[in-house]
């Protein structure tokens, strides 16, 4: 059984009937993906009502949607008629997206007071991938600051109870959100969730205020992870997956048993693997060097003019002949940039594949 398979199954069940649950979280955490513009705002619309103007608005861009967008998007479409969801209540959306930033969050209130806040992971605009790289030597980040922004300011004087969650870096967002926010903040949250979202520096990682919202937190991942492992993080909480990496990174993998829960597993070999060489290369490089290679890959991005991971795929001849003529950029952070790059075009399967590893094993030859 999958999520599609669980709303179709519990949908008739009311939140008293069958208490809010994991797998209600992660389909909460992905709802912050759907692009609620000009649909939800400050005032609070029924799900199933913003659902029907979020379907009208988006036929004209499903083409340019990537895949976490389209799947968030379908999930909120299966959701909508179902008594458990279609009532709950959509508010306080916000979006904002520059060179610098890539933020979203929603609030979603399941049942009187209780309220689940989803902040979005990463989307197609790289400006969110360049602050998942920042967290390999920067904290707090700006989307960081903004999380924490959006919780003292709605709802530190609210009489509500508070369920914190979101999907790849909106894990992240809400486990930090949880652990800094102000004190007030921090009495109304019931639970954190982060689904296959990255952790924390070793430094943040063992601060008292970190240390004290764990017993709160859980991490989900899928046995085959190359996201959620990143960092450190607590209470690893591991399903099962039907897809290998990169693709069991999206929640319509994972498996969910006939009760209604997702089925545990074990990380496999090839994801331990992935999380020794991430700390190896932490301990290889100092924060200086992590930063210049975030900032180096960024400086070829901008020059490059590409702001999303759809210009990638149309113009990654141009980061290429960026990167071989840009003389500032050692070899070493050369051939890592590459490799990120033939991990999101692989990722994604937005080109032809073959080709941009032929270019790329070329300019490696060259470094």
């Amino acid at each position: 059984m999958k999520i599609f398979d669980y709303i179709d199954k519990y949908g008739d069940y009311s939140f008293e009937t069958l208490p809010f649950n994991l797998v209600d979280a992660s389909i909460f955490s992905y709802l912050s993906y759907c692009n609620f513009h000009k649909v939800v705002d400050k005032k609070k619309v029924r799900l199933e009502d913003a659902a029907k103007e979020h379907q009208i608005k988006r036929k004209k861009k499903l083409a340019k949607d990537i895949i976490a967008v389209r799947e968030a998007s379908e999930v909120l479409y299966r959701m909508m008629h179902k008594n458990r969801y279609k009532n709950c209540l959509l508010s306080k959306y916000i979006y904002q997206a520059d060179d610098n930033i890539q933020f979203c969050a929603i609030s979603i209130e399941f049942m009187k007071r209780n309220i689940f806040v989803s902040f979005e992971g990463t989307d197609e605009s790289f400006s969110g991938w360049i602050e998942n790289f920042n967290l390999s030597h920067s904290f707090p980040t700006i989307s960081h600051m903004h999380a924490l922004d959006y919780l003292n300011k709605n709802y530190s004087f609210k009489n509500v109870i508070l369920y914190l969650g979101g999907h790849s870096k909106g894990g992240n967002l809400a486990q930090v959100a949880g652990a800094y926010s102000n004190f007030l903040i921090r009495s109304k949250i019931k639970k954190i969730y982060s689904f296959d979202g990255p952790g924390l520096l070793d430094k943040q990682f063992n601060s008292k205020k970190y240390q004290k919202s764990i017993s709160k937190y859980i991490h989900v991942i899928p046995n085959s992870s190359i996201v959620g492992i990143l960092l450190n993080n607590y209470n690893d909480y591991i399903i099962k997956s039907t897809a290998r990496s990169p693709y069991s990174h999206s929640i319509l993998t994972w498996e969910i048993t006939p009760e209604g829960e997702f089925e545990q597993s074990n990380l496999n070999a090839y994801s331990s693997e992935v999380r020794k060489n991430i700390f190896k290369f932490l301990k290889k490089y100092s924060k200086i060097e992590r930063k210049d290679l975030v900032d180096n890959l960024d400086k070829v991005l901008e020059q490059s003019k590409v702001k999303t991971i759809v210009d990638l795929k149309e113009n990654y001849k141009n980061v290429l002949k960026v990167l071989r003529e840009t003389k500032d950029i050692s070899n070493e952070n050369r051939k890592i940039i590459l490799e990120l790059i033939s991990v999101f075009i692989d990722a994604f399967q937005q080109v032809t594949i073959n080709k941009i590893k032929t270019s790329i094993k070329n300019i490696k030859k060259e470094a």
